[in-house]
């Protein structure tokens, strides 16, 4: 069993990061487009709605969902019982926002976020029939299917986002780039995963299932609420830019992290899942993850805060030179993510999801505290909060899994310690390179070019075991790919 669920485990693995890596590539793209013909007051507006309608997303996308994944017995009235409580969930939310928006629009004194919360807010109802397909897929270990689903409302979406932001549309490019991205990766999946609901619902079914994603939805919930109040509060009480730096800040960091973070807890939770009654299978799984993990992300959040300058020079134009500081403190912000994300699936695996609703308490009102700590010191003050917020969730976390299952915070640090200081180095070395003085462009190519090779050629040399694993992960897929084209 141990064998064959792990070679599920990173051949599914595979799959999704293939697809986050193909998605956020071309949203990388896309986002750097609209950052160069968009101004920063446009990114402040969106940036402002989206608070609203990403803490009501969280009811959708972080409630049932899990539960579904992680009984071990889910049939259709389960499944069907999700879906009717989720539209249910979402034409009451989108009512809602609908009738508050020209309060929000007021209160921010911007009136143009009455109606782009209006027409953004149409996610959500999307989010209640793709949360159970996604379900379904994740149950059934069916990754590939999100492959394609991702990948083509991913691109068309990029090209409405471009086309309107060329003719002129400001904001509006950003709400449909977005609105368009959710509705075709929904209508895909929808053709592509055979599940369909049925004409059956269930009170006890929804109790039981509520009883266990209740405490998720509340975790969730105190999470997202933590990160939007910063989104919410530098809107008012500081400007636009400051904002719009904040967000163009975090943004970048946030599509390198979702690539790895999306994949781990995607694909971990529901094998996890499956193997929740061996302890010993639960840690040897945490571990591989976490390693490898870690191999990949922490270059990546490392070197852009070692590039961060010229990129955004090169890459945004200097336009959006104020997001540099932001940049950089969210870089560190997210490193910590991937590896809390990991130890949170064991604890869902293991129906622990009292401990994942205490852990979010406690760094939610941190977190909240942090931001109007903050307030007086200056933007840059409440990014820092973040950082502080992310790294207690993280080692709180860590002495969860501890406990669960004798793979806690020092044993965890020492499987990260080469990576970390591999990664540091390389950033280093970076930095030392962007002093020379030659133009902008080949600075910036010739510091990703060499901190990559740095960063592969130590791990080469060093016999690093999780480079090895993954390039031997790698070849052994290309082989039997072969072998089965060959027969």
């Amino acid at each position: 069993m141990e064998k064959n669920l792990k070679e599920k485990t990173f051949f599914n693995l595979l799959w999704r990061f293939a697809e986050r890596f193909l998605a956020q590539s071309v949203t990388l793209c896309v986002t750097i487009v609209l950052a160069r013909i968009l101004m920063p007051e446009d990114y402040a507006a969106v940036a402002l709605i989206s608070v609203f309608v990403n803490i009501c997303n969280i009811f959708v996308t972080k409630s049932f969902g899990n539960s579904l994944i992680q009984k071990k017995d889910a049939d259709d009235l389960d499944f069907s019982t999700v879906f009717y409580i989720n539209l249910t969930m979402t034409a009451v939310m989108y009512i809602a926002i609908f009738a508050i928006a020209p309060w929000v629009a007021r209160f921010y004194e911007m009136p143009i976020l009455s109606p782009l919360l209006r027409v953004m807010a149409l996610r959500i109802p999307c989010a209640a029939i793709n949360s159970v397909q996604s379900a379904y897929v994740s149950r059934q270990l069916k990754f590939k299917k999100y492959f394609f689903a991702t990948l083509s409302g991913t691109i068309l979406s990029a090209g409405v986002g471009i086309a309107m932001a060329i003719l002129g549309f400001g904001a509006w490019a950003l709400v449909f780039q977005y609105l368009t991205n959710v509705v075709i990766n929904t209508v895909v999946l929808w053709f592509t995963v055979r599940w369909r609901p049925k004409l059956m619902f269930s009170f006890k079914r929804a109790r039981f299932l509520f009883s266990y994603g209740g405490k998720l939805l509340a975790s969730a919930l105190l999470s997202e609420t933590s990160i939007e109040i910063k989104s919410a509060v530098i809107g008012k009480v500081y400007t636009s830019a400051d904002l719009a730096y904040y967000t163009k800040g975090k943004q970048f960091p946030q599509i390198i992290n979702t690539n790895i973070n999306e994949s781990i807890s995607g694909v971990l939770f529901p094998v996890l899942s499956k193997a929740q009654d061996s302890v010993q299978l639960l840690k040897n799984y945490m571990k591989r993850v976490i390693k490898v993990a870690a191999f990949v992300i922490f270059p990546l959040q490392f070197g852009m805060l070692a590039v961060a300058p010229s990129f955004v020079s090169v890459v945004l134009t200097d336009k959006w030179i104020g997001c540099v500081p932001f940049l950089r403190i969210m870089c560190l912000a997210f490193l910590s993510t991937p590896i809390f994300t990991a130890n949170q699936q064991v604890m869902k695996a293991m129906r622990k999801s009292g401990w994942v609703l205490n852990i979010s308490l406690i760094s939610s009102i941190i977190g909240i505290a942090l931001t109007f700590i903050a307030i007086p010191f200056g933007v840059e003050a409440v990014a820092w909060g973040a950082v502080i917020s992310s790294y207690v969730n993280m080692i709180i976390s860590m002495a969860v899994v501890g406990k669960l299952i004798g793979y806690g915070f020092f044993a965890q640090m020492k499987d990260l310690l080469s990576t970390v200081l591999l990664s540091a180095a390389m950033a280093a070395v970076v930095i030392l390179i962007g002093m020379l003085q030659i133009h902008q462009t080949l600075l910036f190519v010739l510091q990703i070019l060499l901190g990559a090779i740095f960063y592969v050629l130590v791990a080469y040399l060093t016999r690093m075991d999780s480079y090895f694993y993954i390039i031997s992960f790698i070849k052994d897929k290309l082989k039997r790919r072969g072998r089965n084209e060959n027969r």
